[in-house]
């Protein structure tokens, strides 16, 4: 339930933070300050190991430097990018993707960093899928031997699915032939009657 309309303007701001979709980390020289469920969520800890942690210490290392030259930036003025991706490394190990969007504000007294990030990890995924169908399309329109096609589809199933192995079958007279295979071990054509066992 929201708060009461008679509750402090402080009070109405904290519900916000606490039950905002987008995970939220207030900070101040490194030092984590306040950080939402849905951000500890994103990182795989609890909230209580997340404030007790560097505020850098569940970034990426490639996303380490960007980050704390952006924030020095930023506090100290300059007028630099608030929306960027960075890579933050979960408990568990795994790597996510996230948008954050940082800007200065004053907590408690003092200025600090609020940022608000969105795991876009699945999106890009799916981004990255979708640009390989479009280029498994275009690659399908120069194909000129049926070499090419089963190289090409090959391909295009390893970036959208992840398989390795792979078989391709053609069909020839009554019989389906694999002939084009990849991580499957075997010599020769692997036939199978249409019509009957195969």
């Amino acid at each position: 339930m929201p708060p009461d309309d008679n509750i402090g303007e402080s009070e109405n701001f904290h519900w916000l933070l606490d039950n905002s979709p987008d995970g939220i980390v207030i900070a101040r020289d490194g030092e984590t300050l306040y950080v939402n469920h849905r951000m500890a969520e994103i990182l795989g800890d609890t909230i209580e190991n997340v404030i007790k942690a560097s505020n850098y210490e569940y970034l990426h290392p490639d996303s380490v430097e960007t980050v704390k030259s952006r924030t020095i930036s930023r506090m100290s003025g300059e007028d630099v990018p608030h929306r960027y991706e960075v890579k933050v490394q979960r408990k568990d190990g795994f790597i996510r993707l996230v948008e954050t969007n940082a800007v200065k504000i004053v907590w408690e007294g003092k200025p600090a960093s609020l940022s608000i990030n969105r795991d876009i990890t699945d999106v890009k995924t799916l981004e990255a899928k979708f640009e390989a169908l479009l280029g498994h399309a275009a690659a399908m329109s120069m194909a000129e031997t049926i070499e090419d096609i089963a190289v090409i589809t090959k391909d295009t199933v390893t970036k959208t699915i992840g398989f390795n192995r792979l078989s391709i079958g053609l069909v020839i007279g009554e019989n389906l032939v694999h002939r084009y295979r990849w991580g499957i071990n075997s010599k020769g054509d692997f036939v199978m009657p249409l019509n009957g066992p195969g």
